[in-house]
């Protein structure tokens, strides 16, 4: 069970998003986008209303997907810069 939703998860959170594809936040993004996820994307960048194509959210409290944090994924270099995976 573990596996399939960390392999096929319903939606995704990304904290740190960005529209520069050289940041780390910009990579998550881009690679999800060309992976071709097909759940529900959810960006948080503070500074952008939008992240390469996506309505992204002020604040992480203003994301309305209902949030397991089942697996959390932080940047060691970047404190802003996370992912999670809902199931």
């Amino acid at each position: 069970m573990l596996n399939e939703q960390l392999i096929n998860p319903k939606s995704i959170v990304i904290i740190g998003g960005s529209n520069n594809i050289t940041k780390p936040g910009g990579k998550i993004v881009k690679n999800i986008i060309d992976g071709g996820f097909q759940g529900i994307l959810n960006i948080v960048n503070p500074k952008d209303n939008n992240v390469q194509g996506i309505p992204s959210f002020f604040s992480f409290h203003k994301v309305k997907s209902m949030i397991v944090d089942m697996f959390k994924f932080s940047c060691n270099f970047h404190e802003s810069c996370s992912l999670y995976l809902i199931v």
